[in-house]
This record gives C-alpha cells, structure tokens and sequence, in this order.
C-alpha cells in the first residue's frame, strides 16, 4: 500500500454514503446466515429491530435464481448508542455496514465495521470470502465533469454539459480495483434541511478479490488499504478548480 499521506478532512464534507461490504460463501443455510448474524454480540446490543427489504418479499425461486440479486442485503438494521450513525445491512451472501448520518471519519467508520463483522463471524457465518469493497458517495457542487482532470471526449459530443454519465474500471491501487461512476445533473437530500440540492454524484468503490486464509484476522489492514486506495483515487481526481472550492485540513 502507497504510504502516500493524503488530508483528513474537507470541508465542506462531500460524502454522502459510505459503504463497506463483504461478500460470501456462506457457512451454514443461506437463509438461516441471517440468524446466525442477528445473535452476534454487536449486533444484539447496538441494532435494533430489522426491517424486511423489497427483495425478501419476491418468491424465494425469484430471489434465490437471479444473478442480479445474488449479494443482496435481505434486512437493514438501524443502529443505536454508538453505532447510532451506522446502519447494518445482511443478506444470505453479504453483509454491510452502511453511514446513515454526518461522517464520523475514517477511524470511527473503519473501527466500527472491523468490530460488527468481527462479532457476527464469531458465529462462523462467513466461509470464503469473495470480495471486500470500500465505497464512497461524494455530492460536487455543480457539473462534477468541469471540477475533474478525467477528460473523456467524442467528435462533436461534450460529456460536460449538465446531464452526464459515466463508468470506468480503473487500474488497480495495490490489490484493489477502483469501479468510478460520475453522474451530473443529480438530486440528492441535504441532511439538515431536507430539501432537494442539484449538482453530481462521484461513486468510487475500491474492491479486492484476493482474499485468502483467515480473512477477518486481516481485516482491519485490507479495510484500511482500501480505505486509502479510495482516498488516493479522490484526491488525484480533483482538478485545481474543485480545490479552490474548498477547504482542506491535513
């Protein structure tokens, strides 16, 4: 991993979700991980309730025989006490860990997925692991193409103007792949006030598939190496006229 040092913080802060899954071949019956995982000490004593997702109310022969659904969460835990800006996803072959408030930072996000999934493989629920993804969700003021040194061009075709889209797989920072995802002409809801906003949305997903061995022994290491890889990824892909905008502390 690039021991590159990056800001801790800018403010404005972007990001609007953040994002940390694992996914699985599951140990026992897939639809018994679900179980297995609500009983984990983490889980019983910081989430409440669970709230059945639209997915869990298909036909199992539905759900259970589409590709597209295959890593779905099935139920999504509201979290309590210190994991109150934390919401908890599980499906039969993923788990997720998910920021429903204000970012906390980078060493209270990590912290906090490291000991939920900690907690629920002590129920030996997870058997290989497939894939570990560290995702953030920024909201750019304005038209996110003008603020970015990426420059994706066609004869006669601008990508800047205000309603673009665009997805990439770029080359792998260290053992993660970086899936890129830009979208201007977006909506999304300030926190605070609850009224719609209008600018862009940059989705970053760092990802790894080499995973081997005792994957939660590691864990805390590969989220904070995909943590980085995401970060380094923003941080480069910003242009001069994005930093003017802001404020950044080191």
């Amino acid at each position: 991993m690039s021991e590159t040092k990056l800001p801790k913080k800018i403010t404005p802060d972007p990001i609007i979700e953040a994002v940390i899954e694992v996914r699985f071949v599951p140990k026992v019956d897939p639809d018994a991980v679900f179980h297995f995982a609500s009983k984990s000490k983490i889980v019983t004593d910081y989430f409440e309730k669970a709230e059945e997702l639209p997915i869990y109310q298909l036909p199992p022969s539905i759900r259970n025989n589409e590709p597209n659904f295959k890593y779905s969460p099935y139920f999504r835990l509201k979290g309590r006490q210190s994991y109150s800006d934390y919401l908890c996803q599980i499906g039969p072959r993923c788990l997720s860990i998910v920021t429903a408030g204000d970012y906390k930072g980078s060493p209270d996000f990590l912290g906090k997925a490291y000991e939920l999934f900690y907690s629920i493989q002590s129920n030996d629920v997870v058997g290989e692991v497939e894939r570990i993804g560290v995702r953030y969700i920024d909201f750019i003021e304005g038209n996110v193409f003008k603020k970015i040194k990426l420059n994706v061009s066609l004869p006669s075709v601008s990508l800047s103007h205000d309603n673009s889209s665009v997805r990439l797989e770029l080359p792998k920072s260290g053992k993660f792949g970086l899936t890129l995802q830009l979208a201007s002409g977006a909506s999304v809801k300030d926190k605070k006030s609850g009224k719609d906003k209008s600018g862009s949305v940059l989705d970053i997903d760092a990802y790894t598939t080499e995973i081997s061995g005792d994957w939660v022994a590691r864990l805390e290491e590969t989220l904070k190496e995909g943590h980085h890889a995401q970060k380094n990824c923003f941080f480069s892909l910003m242009s001069d006229d994005y930093w003017k905008t802001v404020k950044v502390e080191d």
